[in-house]
């Protein structure tokens, strides 16, 4: 009977086959370690290294992680002794199991040889059965270990996710309970005042805190609403339409009804459209949801000046920051990023990377990281990273003798680069960014010219209740949850929103969307199209998984 808290990965084949584990035979005497290796290779084994030199052991080691080792005692230069005690030294974290090997014998021996960090010990000369019995009881554990291993690590994982969960849920209610007393408490005190002081009131002052009622009324109906659009979005039960709408509509639409709210500010509202028919497949209504809150952000921050609107083609797919000192790594990407219409900004330090990361306003759409240029004293910023931008897909690239550690990535890929089959580095982009790479996406932009955003808040007025600290900000008492939910409505469209803000000198929102041309287009078609693999090679591939 089995009972599961969470659900644990299932193991690979290649992880529980006992063939495939990898075995490491030292031994100085060359028909020892051949006769080994034919008792193994008969028995099925087939991950087999031999070694002679035992000095060479430790370099072995550090490349094969092997899941067992079978040891001489009494070798040249290194004994057993002194290659479990390099071994100890070296690994303190990887508890290898062992099993030596020799022809020497006594209690005495067999003690030291245990307490030296041998798993176990057999007689010279070999026992067929004797071997292969000892060779698959120690495969076994060592999987198993391994096993475990993965499963506490993935159990870690769950509880860290757990307690950030539980304290975002906390932050979430002490905000909530805050943004929602405040216009209660207007509500309340106003309407206390008009009943307790009505007589002593003239009609202007009544009509005044009956306005600031209203307000408060309206604002607090508009948090509400945006709070249940969000929990609907986040828990997976908001109503998607997929249907194709013209873009172009919508956004004029939009322009054209916030027309006279401008014009009553004496600001400016003009609409630049160099497309005239653009289809896109999304929900009318909230795509009408999200250019309303963007035009009502614009006029609430601006006082003088304009706010221009614009369609046009999109100039690029994607953005890419990666961060390698690694001139060979970098030409790698260069061309690929090239053929797929993707910028990349480069920067050689993690501290660098993430300094940007928090300037960019949401456009950065993948971290490509080359961990074999970070030092260990800045390794912890990926994590940070990860913390602090959740929804980032992130890339490693480590080097070839590098062991697949617990990293916080999505995706991991060996140096050389250059070595990897064609077309393979451009499909883990692909599929990292989730945007389909073409040239039609459709991009709308939002340009005003208020007070602009601090460039350490860019990145900030994403997240759920922010509100950059201003003046306005104060008077016109938004919910903090609008360009959240906006930002969530893009995304489910495989569209991405960002912002570009100068302090002093305006701001401008920009809105990507994919046209239904190439929402119609599969990955596969379009990886030919572009020439990254032929028709034959996706064949192939299709028909290997």
């Amino acid at each position: 009977m089995e009972a599961k808290l969470f659900k644990l990965p299932e193991p690979q084949p290649e992880a529980t086959s006992l063939s495939r584990c990898p075995i490491l035979i030292v031994d100085d005497e060359p028909h020892n370690v051949d006769l080994m290796k034919c008792i193994l290779r008969r028995e099925g084994y087939t991950n087999l290294t031999t070694c002679t030199d035992s000095s060479e052991t430790v370099t072995l080691f550090s490349q094969l992680k092997p899941d067992l080792v079978l040891l001489d005692l009494n070798m040249p230069i290194m004994d057993g002794f002194a290659v479990m005690t390099s071994l100890k030294d070296n690994f303190p974290n990887d508890n290898p199991s062992i099993i030596v090997v020799t022809a020497l014998d006594g209690k005495t021996v067999r003690r030291n040889v245990l307490d030296a960090g041998a798993k176990d010990f057999i007689n010279k000369p070999i026992d067929r059965t004797e071997l292969l019995t000892r060779v698959q009881h120690h495969l076994q554990n060592s999987v198993l270990q391994k096993r475990l291993a993965q499963q506490n690590e993935t159990l870690a994982q769950a509880n860290a996710d757990l307690e950030r969960a539980n304290q975002s849920m906390s932050d979430l209610v002490s905000i909530v309970s805050h943004e929602l007393r405040t216009p209660l408490t207007s509500i309340k005190s106003f309407a206390e005042i008009l009943r307790d002081d009505h007589d002593n009131l003239d009609a202007e002052d009544r009509r005044h805190f009956l306005s600031i009622i209203d307000n408060e009324s309206d604002r607090l109906s508009r948090l509400i609403t945006d709070l249940l659009d969000l929990q609907k979005i986040q828990s997976g039960k908001m109503t998607w339409k997929t249907e194709q709408i013209e873009l172009c509509k919508t956004v004029k639409d939009a322009v054209e009804f916030f027309g006279p709210a401008f014009a009553r500010k004496n600001i400016a509202l003009t609409i630049a459209d160099n497309l005239h028919q653009c289809a896109v497949i999304a929900d009318a209504d909230k795509l009408r949801q999200v250019m309303s809150n963007l035009l009502s952000n614009a006029l609430k921050f601006t006082d003088i000046g304009e706010v221009n609107v614009t369609l046009q083609p999109a100039p690029r797919w994607a953005r890419i920051l990666l961060v390698s000192k690694d001139a060979k790594t970098n030409i790698t990407i260069a061309p690929v990023a090239e053929a797929l219409t993707a910028d990349i900004l480069a920067f050689p330090d993690l501290a660098q990377g993430l300094e940007q990361l928090d300037c960019s306003g949401g456009d950065i759409d993948l971290l490509m990281v080359d961990i074999e240029g970070v030092s260990a004293d800045t390794l912890h910023l990926l994590q940070d990273i990860r913390d602090k931008y959740p929804a980032l897909p992130i890339a490693t690239i480590t080097a070839p003798s590098n062991d697949a550690e617990n990293r916080p990535a999505q995706h991991s890929l060996r140096k050389p680069l250059s070595k990897l089959e064609p077309g393979f580095l451009e499909m883990v982009i692909i599929d990292l960014i989730g945007l389909t790479p073409n040239t039609t996406m459709i991009e709308v932009c939002i340009t005003d010219s208020g007070q602009g955003i601090p460039e350490n808040q860019l990145n900030k007025i994403f997240e759920r209740f922010h509100q950059v600290d201003t003046s306005q900000t104060r008077e016109q008492q938004g919910t903090g949850l609008g360009l959240t939910i906006c930002q969530q409505i893009v995304q489910y469209y495989n569209g991405k929103l960002w912002v570009e803000s100068t302090p002093g000198a305006g701001s401008s929102f920009h809105l990507l969307l994919p046209t239904t041309d190439e929402n119609k287009k599969k990955l596969g078609e379009i990886l030919i199209e572009k020439g990254l693999v032929t028709e034959a090679q996706l064949t192939e591939a299709l028909t290997g998984q």
